[in-house]
């Protein structure tokens, strides 16, 4: 397992240190960065329906045959832990 405190994750406009435990990506970090609303809590009522709606997309996605069982059983987990308010601290 790695110690590492951050990684370093890039997009068309270069890279960015984000911490290693961050749930979130470069796309946030820089929303964070740059967006002053960006610093406000999302009610938790807006984070469960966004994890039901993951949640959907990725049974669609593999029943569609889109996506492999066990990445869709993946992000089907992890939205569930969303839908349950289990993640808000990272949202």
């Amino acid at each position: 397992m790695s110690t590492a405190k951050t990684r370093t994750e890039n997009d068309a406009l270069g890279g960015k240190e984000i911490p290693a435990n961050a749930l979130y990506g470069i796309h946030t970090l820089r929303a964070m960065e740059n967006f002053t609303l960006a610093g406000r809590n999302t009610h938790p009522s807006l984070i469960c329906a966004y994890g039901k709606v993951k949640q959907a997309c990725a049974v669609v996605n593999q029943q569609l045959g889109v996506w492999p069982q066990n990445k869709a059983k993946a992000i089907v987990r992890a939205a569930a832990e969303m839908a349950e308010g289990l993640l808000d601290e990272h949202i």
